[in-house]
């Protein structure tokens, strides 16, 4: 299990401060990374400001996933002899095989490893693992499609440039007692059907000052894709009426970057399955007609 979570014989060191665009509330990993022929690892102590830390110091687990691609963005910009100038690196574009086991907080020492599985041209898919001391807390398989070009982004109609929250105080309130992210994915949504324990669906614009734009990208923000799940988590909650914790995602696919002012319909459907303990949902991401992003969760009550 050591020679599995540490940099073989062969590895180089690098600071990843130096290597990934995210700044500002965005930055999730910092320090010294290694890098041997297979893999790139990373230790962190998780901060208690983090904007993803709840009042009772849990951490969502979407941001050790976050965690894993930032990692990634750092060993390419090292393995092209790059330093963060404001260009591009790339898109996460899919998750899969997503599981979160254990709770994770504040002051964790996590490790993370990436490990290189596939690389077809400007696809790479890695096997991306997060430990708490002997413990894998979370792993994912993510797909990074890597270019230095910037997808053209939309001009925003006037219509959308006013919408504005307009949920009940009891929708208004579900994420009171969570971290930054989730409680500003609340306050963007301007308009919900919940169909109990059946289905969700959400309208939801994120305003250029919204929490998760803040340094991803410095210049040209784009929402995280872990956001785009989050916000299917919380309709789950809100179609479940009750606090769910988040397992599994599964067939994750980002098709293109939602931007500032964006207006998206967000529906989920709840899925049937033969297991009792899990409830899953998929959710679709819409834009002005346009499939943005889709993926399925699993979940349980708490």
């Amino acid at each position: 299990m050591k020679n599995r979570r540490l940099g073989d014989e062969d590895a180089v060191q690098f600071e990843v401060n130096d290597k990934i665009p995210h700044r500002d509330e965005m930055r999730l990993i910092d320090g010294i990374a290694f890098k041997d022929k297979n893999k790139v690892t990373l230790s962190i102590i998780v901060p208690s400001d983090s904007i993803f830390v709840a009042p009772d110091k849990v951490v969502a687990p979407l941001a050790m996933i976050e965690m894993l691609a930032q990692l990634c963005s750092a060993q390419y910009t090292f393995e092209e002899g790059l330093d963060h100038d404001g260009h591009l690196c790339g898109y996460l574009v899919g998750i899969d095989n997503v599981k979160f086991t254990e709770p994770v907080y504040a002051g964790d020492k996590l490790d993370l490893i990436a490990w290189n599985v596939i690389e077809l041209k400007e696809v790479h898919r890695i096997l991306g693992e997060v430990f708490r001391d002997d413990i894998i807390v979370g792993q994912a398989e993510l797909t990074l499609y890597k270019t230095e070009e910037w997808i053209s982004q939309p001009e925003i109609a006037d219509h959308q440039k006013g919408l504005v929250n307009v949920l009940s105080k009891e929708y208004s309130l579900w994420a009171s007692e969570r971290d930054t992210v989730s409680k500003e994915i609340v306050q963007s949504i301007s308009n919900i059907d919940v169909k109990h324990e059946e289905s969700v669906e959400a309208t939801i614009c994120f305003q250029p000052d919204f929490v998760g734009f803040s340094g991803h990208f410095p210049g040209y923000p784009v929402l995280p894709g872990i956001v785009i799940i989050y916000a299917g988590w919380l309709l789950a909650e809100m179609c479940a009426n009750k606090k769910l914790d988040l397992y599994f995602i599964k067939k994750a696919k980002f098709i293109r970057p939602i931007h500032p002012l964006d207006t998206v319909d967000v529906i989920l459907r709840h899925i049937k399955n033969d297991n009792e303990q899990l409830i899953w949902h998929s959710v679709k991401i819409k834009c002005q007609g346009d499939l943005m992003a889709k993926y399925e969760i699993g979940t349980n009550l708490v």
